[in-house]
C-alpha cells in the first residue's frame, strides 16, 4: 500500500514539474515587442561600428541601414572636419551631429540596459565615429590618389590632343579665310573690269580691233567668275 502511495506521489510531482518547465507559447504582443527591441549592427566599409535597436515603427534593421547610409556620405565627404561631429542633448534624445546634419539620435531605449545616460552613450558613439572615419580616410587615401593621378594624365592627354588638332584646324580655317578674301578681291576686280570692258566695247571712239579685244576680255571674265558677274 505504501509503495502505491509513494509511486502515486512521484507521478503527481513529475506532472507538476513538466507543467512548470513546459515552454509557453509567445503571445503576438510579446513577439512584436521582442522584434521591436532587437538590435542590428551599423557598418562602415564592412566593419561593425556599434549596434542600434528598433524604435517606434522603425525596425532595428531599417534604422541601422539609415544610419549607415548617413555615415557613408560623411566618409565620402573630403571636406568634412572630424571636429564638426558633436553631441546635442534635449529632454527626448541626445543627437549626434555633423555640423547641422543629424547622424543618429540616442533615446532612452538605447541605454536602458547599459546603465548610462543618453549623453554619455552619444559621446561614446561620437568617438567611435571619428575614429572610424579617420581609418576609412587612411585606407582609401591611396585609391583617391591613384584616381587623381589617372584623371590628371587623361586630362593632360585630352588637352594635348585638343591643342594639336585645334592648331591644325585653325591653320586650315585661316587658309580658307585667306583664300576667300583673295577670291572675293579677284571677283570684285573682275566684275569692275567686266563692266568697264562693256562700257568700252559700246564706245564708238575705239577702233574695231580694240573693241574685239575688249569683248574677248569681257567674256573671259564671265568664264572665270560666271556666278558673280551674271548675278
Amino acid at each position: 500500500m505504501q509503495r502505491y502511495l509513494v509511486a502515486t506521489l512521484l507521478w503527481v510531482f513529475a506532472l507538476m514539474a513538466g507543467a512548470v518547465e513546459a515552454p509557453q507559447p509567445h503571445s503576438p504582443a510579446t513577439t512584436a515587442y521582442s522584434h521591436h527591441k532587437a538590435s542590428m549592427p551599423v557598418r562602415l566599409d564592412g566593419e561593425v561600428l556599434f549596434d542600434v535597436r528598433g524604435i517606434k515603427s522603425l525596425t532595428a534593421t531599417r534604422r541601422a541601414e539609415a544610419i549607415a547610409e548617413r555615415i557613408q556620405r560623411l566618409a565620402d565627404d573630403p571636406y568634412l572636419n572630424l571636429d564638426d561631429i558633436t553631441v546635442v542633448s534635449d529632454d527626448i534624445s541626445a543627437d549626434l551631429l555633423a555640423k547641422d546634419r543629424i547622424i543618429l539620435s540616442v533615446f532612452g531605449l538605447d541605454v536602458a540596459a547599459e546603465g548610462i545616460t543618453r549623453q554619455e552613450r552619444a559621446t561614446q558613439l561620437a568617438n567611435i565615429l571619428r575614429s572610424a572615419l579617420l581609418q576609412y580616410r587612411k585606407a582609401h587615401s591611396y585609391e583617391r590618389l591613384a584616381s587623381g593621378v589617372v584623371f590628371t594624365l587623361l586630362a593632360t592627354l585630352a588637352l594635348g590632343l585638343f591643342l594639336r588638332y585645334f592648331n591644325r584646324f585653325y591653320a586650315w580655317l585661316e587658309s580658307v579665310l585667306r583664300a576667300c578674301e583673295l577670291f572675293n578681291f579677284a571677283a570684285a576686280l573682275s566684275t569692275n573690269l567686266y563692266f568697264a570692258a562693256s562700257g568700252l566695247a559700246e564706245s564708238d571712239r575705239l577702233p574695231i580691233g580694240l573693241k574685239v579685244a575688249v569683248n574677248r576680255t569681257k567674256w573671259a571674265f564671265v568664264a572665270v567668275f560666271p556666278r558673280i558677274i551674271v548675278s
